[in-house]
Parts: C-alpha cells; sequence; structure tokens
C-alpha cells in the first residue's frame, strides 16, 4: 500500500521518494508492487521461510531485518531476469519493491544511491546464489552381470 500525506497526496519519504522526476503513475507503482510481491512469495517458500503476503509487511520485514529482506530482493531481482523483464522494468520493479523503499525512507538512502545500488545488482550475470544451487546426485552406475 501506497503510504500518503493526506494533506499534501504525497507519499510519506516526500519529493524524492517513490516518484522519481519521470513522475510514475500510482497505478503502475502498483502493478510494479504487485510483480514484485508475486515473485517474492515464491522466493521465500524457497528459502523455506514463513511466507509474508502483504508489501506492508515486508516492507516492515525491511526495515526490521534489512539482511534477510535484502536476501529476498536478490532472489526477486534473478528472478526478474530470468522472466524477461525488459532492464526498465527490472529497475523499477525493484525500486518501489518493499526492500529499496525501507532503505529509503526509513535508513536514509537516497533515491539515486538506490538507483545505482539496484544497476549493480542487475549488471551481475543471472546465476543463482550459492545456496540455492540444485547439488546433482551421482547416478549408481549400472553394471552387466
Amino acid at each position: 500500500m501506497l503510504a500518503t500525506n493526506k494533506k499534501s497526496g504525497k507519499s510519506r519519504g516526500g519529493t524524492s521518494d517513490l516518484q522519481n522526476s519521470d513522475q510514475l503513475d500510482l497505478q503502475v507503482i502498483q502493478e510494479y508492487r504487485e510483480i514484485y510481491l508475486q515473485i517474492a512469495w515464491k522466493v521465500q517458500d524457497l528459502l523455506s521461510m514463513p511466507v509474508i503476503y502483504t508489501y506492508d509487511k515486508l516492507y516492515r520485514l525491511g526495515s526490521d531485518h534489512p539482511k534477510l529482506s535484502e536476501r529476498i530482493d536478490a532472489l526477486v531481482s534473478y528472478e526478474l531476469r530470468l522472466c524477461g523483464y525488459s532492464k526498465d522494468d527490472q529497475i523499477n520493479i525493484l525500486l518501489y519493491g518493499p526492500y529499496i523503499q525501507a532503505q529509503m525512507l526509513d535508513h536514509c538512502m537516497s533515491e539515486s544511491g538506490a538507483r545505482g545500488y539496484i544497476r549493480q545488482r542487475l549488471a551481475i550475470a543471472p546465476s543463482a546464489p550459492s545456496p540455492l544451487k540444485l547439488v546433482q546426485t551421482e547416478s549408481t552406475p549400472t553394471t552387466a552381470a
């Protein structure tokens, strides 16, 4: 859910938060967040953790437990690349996702810092993080009698 100041109609982070100079439509931002959530549900399941289904709770996780939230975010970015989203969509989905928003609003990360961080993450070649790599089991050789 997009938190807004009822008096100004702006998001609680002020002019440097959520909407950049492109002034994305709130509906587009909501769509980015929905995409993030759908992928985050799968990622949390892969991490064998209880699934957090709402944006607000994932945002709180980003504030209270940034390392865990960053791990979810990294796997979401990996999945975005695998799903073939455009680079701009990947950046915006991550920018408006709960981890980056929590860093911007609660931990004083600037929007330019957030965009730089996201670009660095996306520049890394898509490869699964080590703990989630599938271990191939050795096949038992069959011998003729």
